[in-house]
């Protein structure tokens, strides 16, 4: 019974697994096959198969986000402005917008930032971490993620600079903070315990609370904010 293993991409889980005359040993499992795939694409297009895993994530995130506002604004889609395309109540510019941004910011945001962070800070050291998170909540989403964001989205969705200005100016604070209280503890687990190719992924699953968050901090009128925050009407 021979048994051939081959793993250069993973070192937990087999890429492809050779049996001869082997009975005693099961050939992998579907779900395992699709981590194999997954893996692979990280070696073949690391940049690219980042990218759409983000959007992806971002695209299930602002339609989630959407369905809340429906409720929380009663089912009607008023708030709309005369700029968006909608089917239904569903606002396809917007997600677009939401959608364009995550996979562009996971591709050739995140993915070069964090391979740069561990060859700057190499290793799980609680020294190292603790620089990496640092860094990553004091230079990196005050100055680049957040105003890029707030850009890109305004653009996206036909804002004028004035507009993207104003509306920055009123919530960037807020939403800074808002990253600061949920980001934080989460770079912690990120940079001590997750792989460096995993890393945009693990952004990316963790995106799935934060994004329909931030969808809905950026998007929701100033009254269903409020309601929001309240409590008024249990959406979640």
């Amino acid at each position: 019974c021979t048994l051939r293993v081959h793993a250069p991409w993973l070192s937990f889980v087999p890429e492809r697994l050779a049996y001869r005359g082997c009975k005693s040993v099961r050939p992998p499992r579907q779900g395992m096959q699709g981590i194999a795939a997954y893996e692979a694409l990280l070696l073949k297009a690391p940049r690219v198969t980042k990218g759409l895993t983000a959007a992806g994530l971002t695209f299930v995130c602002d339609a989630g986000a959407q369905h809340i506002e429906r409720r929380l604004e009663g089912g009607s889609s008023s708030s709309r402005s005369s700029a968006t395309f909608g089917i239904g109540n569903f606002d396809v510019r917007r997600s677009a917008a939401f959608t364009v941004h995550g996979g562009l910011w996971a591709a050739f945001g995140l993915h070069p930032w964090f391979r740069y962070l561990n060859g700057r800070f190499p290793g799980s050291s609680a020294w190292n971490v603790g620089c990496k998170v640092f860094v990553n909540h004091a230079l990196w989403n005050p100055l680049l993620y957040l105003p890029g964001f707030f850009l890109t989205n305004g653009l996206l969705l036909g804002h004028s600079l004035e507009q993207i200005r104003s509306k920055a100016e009123a919530e960037y604070l807020s939403t800074l903070i808002y990253i600061w209280k949920v980001w934080i503890p989460l770079a912690c687990v990120q940079f001590a315990f997750v792989p460096l190719r995993h890393q945009v992924l693990y952004v990316a699953v963790a995106n799935i609370g934060w994004n329909t968050l931030l969808s809905l901090l950026y998007n929701l009128s100033p009254d269903s904010k409020n309601l929001a925050h309240t409590g008024e009407n249990a959406v979640f």
